[in-house]
């Protein structure tokens, strides 16, 4: 729960009001075994599992971000995840 004020009293000559606002708290649901990579969560991982293409070893990476319920601020893991329990 918040307000936010405007920032000068030039603001209110733009006709910008203050605005209040609620977020509404949820609760991630860890899914253990799910995704392309559930193991990269469970278990060390050794060199073999890791003889990957870079592409993949960042997706294993963020995949791990997404399971814990991560937030991305970079729009190609945010889009890529979003859609995703």
């Amino acid at each position: 729960i918040g307000n936010w004020q405007v920032f000068s009293k030039t603001d209110t000559k733009t006709g910008i009001s203050p605005k209040s606002f609620t977020f509404k708290q949820t609760q991630c649901d860890y899914k253990e075994y799910e995704g392309a990579y559930p193991e990269a969560s469970s278990r060390i991982l050794d060199d073999e599992d890791l003889y990957t293409d870079p592409d993949s070893l960042d997706y294993m990476r963020n995949e791990i971000y997404a399971r814990h319920g991560y937030s991305f601020s970079n729009i190609k893991w945010a889009s890529t995840f979003g859609d995703e329990d």
